[in-house]
């Protein structure tokens, strides 16, 4: 399922299974996005052409969407990094503080 989409000239976002505008986004729901991509491999981040980005009528939307969707795909395109990174850190802690426990 795709996560943020342009679809008749509007830049939309997923939320609660239903797409919204961009505008009307929120702190939880970029929150929520990075989790759904973290956590579930059945969400999607396009890539969508500049060209599509272009044709978002409103001004506001438009800047909106393309600094969201830059960012959100970033870090879906980073996602495997991402995850053995915070494995290799779990590791780090979870051998740490069991050798102060058996100390």
């Amino acid at each position: 399922m795709e996560l943020l989409k342009i679809e008749n000239n509007k830049g939309l976002f997923l939320r609660n299974n239903s797409y919204i505008s961009v505008k009307e986004i929120e702190r939880e729901d970029l929150l929520d996005i990075l989790d759904k991509i973290y956590e579930d491999d059945s969400f999607i981040v396009a890539k969508i052409p500049k060209e599509d980005i272009d044709t978002i009528n409103d001004l506001a939307e438009k800047i909106i969407f393309e600094n969201v969707y830059s960012k959100i795909f970033d870090y879906y395109n980073n996602k495997s990094n991402l995850r053995s990174e915070i494995d290799g850190l779990f590791k780090d802690f979870e051998q740490k503080y069991s050798e102060d426990l058996n100390d």
